[in-house]
């Protein structure tokens, strides 16, 4: 019997040579159809002698099983030029998204700690982790060396998040309330104009959900930023406090409760994760 190394080996010159058919110029939709389709029966004849390996292990048995399974999944949801478009812009956007981790955190490590964070994010709550990983990625940088980085910043980008996913709203919009709270934590001191115009433009009844995570009046909510005594420090628990009662503590999302678009998300997600793990690999 081969070894299990050998066999993964041959597993992954197979993904290998299945993108650099995708990303080739000279390849066809049909030719690059036709060569996904032996592949795939080549994978598949590759994971029975696998699991017949005398080392394999659950977990390398385990991880074989879903490559294959999405790599299934990407023949149902892209063929030829478009799976070679998908690849390239999602590892791009990714590998962006983890530079921006690496200048922020000043580490390897720790920017790697940042992107499984947002990838557990996406898959919890069910949102894109390409768009939404890339405002997380600018909120962070927006609050470095502030009184909100770290913990408070991703309590409120799991807030947010999860609020603006059950409420319906596209990954743009998430985007952008997520943008107006990085401009808020560069100033340190939040402007009306900003809370009800930039975040409220992007989610609807912020100066409520602010007010109520406050304790306070909309009114005294709107003389404190009207008079300079508003500050970012102040706002994002207050935020992440008010949007937790209204939608619900992200942490409490089950299988259950999703809607059709977070399970699409999910999808997508897995698609994005076996495009980084085939980038990865050359």
């Amino acid at each position: 019997l081969r070894s299990a190394a050998k066999i993964e080996a041959d597993i992954l010159a197979v993904n290998q040579a299945l993108i650099r058919l995708a990303t080739s110029s000279s390849t066809s939709g049909q030719q690059f159809d036709r060569a996904f389709a032996a592949g795939q029966e080549k994978l598949k004849a590759l994971r029975a002698e696998l699991a017949g390996a005398a080392d394999a292990s659950d977990h390398l048995a385990k991880r074989t099983d879903g490559l294959i399974g999405m790599m299934g999944k990407l023949g149902l949801a892209f063929t030829g030029a478009e799976l070679a478009r998908q690849f390239l812009t999602t590892n791009a956007s990714l590998e962006n998204m983890e530079r921006t981790f690496r200048a922020v955190t000043g580490s390897a490590t720790k920017a790697g700690e940042e992107m499984e964070y947002v990838r557990g994010v996406a898959d919890k709550l069910g949102i894109p982790i390409v768009e939404v990983g890339k405002a997380y990625a600018s909120l962070t940088a927006a609050t470095k060396g502030s009184a909100v980085e770290g913990q408070a910043t991703r309590a409120v980008f799991e807030a947010v998040a999860h609020s603006m996913s059950v409420a319906g709203k596209s990954a743009d919009e998430t985007q952008g309330a997520l943008l107006a709270l990085s401009q808020m934590a560069s100033k340190g001191v939040v402007a009306m104009e900003e809370l009800r115009g930039q975040l409220g433009e992007h989610l609807p009844g912020a100066l409520n959900v602010v007010a109520k995570g406050f304790g306070i009046t909309t009114q005294q909510l709107i003389k404190l930023a009207e008079t300079g005594q508003l500050t970012a420090e102040e706002l994002f628990p207050a935020l992440a406090k008010g949007l937790n009662e209204l939608y619900g503590a992200a942490g409490n999302v089950s299988a259950q409760t999703e809607t059709l678009t977070q399970r699409w998300e999910h999808f997508k997600n897995g698609v994005a994760d076996a495009f980084k793990t085939l980038g990865d690999a050359g």
